[in-house]
């Protein structure tokens, strides 16, 4: 195959399906209530983008280390390393 002939074909994104991603964890660690209130963020993006959820768990002490926005971002795509979709 060409560069030509690939450059037309759309990649499929690698993924190491063997570790979740930090956003699909905190959802997992979480009580059920927070867990929800997370997923309610998650599905509206134009109320919450990614950065304000970012804040908002390093805020409200959720995790313990810095979230980037872009890692809720790429959560939300389903661009991340999740091994399961079904939580958010």
């Amino acid at each position: 195959m060409s560069l030509a002939e690939r450059a037309k074909q759309r990649p499929e994104p690698r993924r190491n399906r063997r570790q979740k991603c930090t956003v699909q964890l905190v959802l997992e660690q979480l009580p059920a209530e927070e867990a929800e209130g997370l997923a309610t963020m998650l599905a509206d993006p134009k109320v919450w983008p990614g950065a304000e959820i970012a804040r908002a768990l390093i805020e409200e002490g959720v995790v313990d280390r810095p979230v980037k926005g872009s890692t809720i971002q790429r959560h939300r795509r389903g661009d991340c390393s999740c091994d399961d979709r079904s939580a958010a």
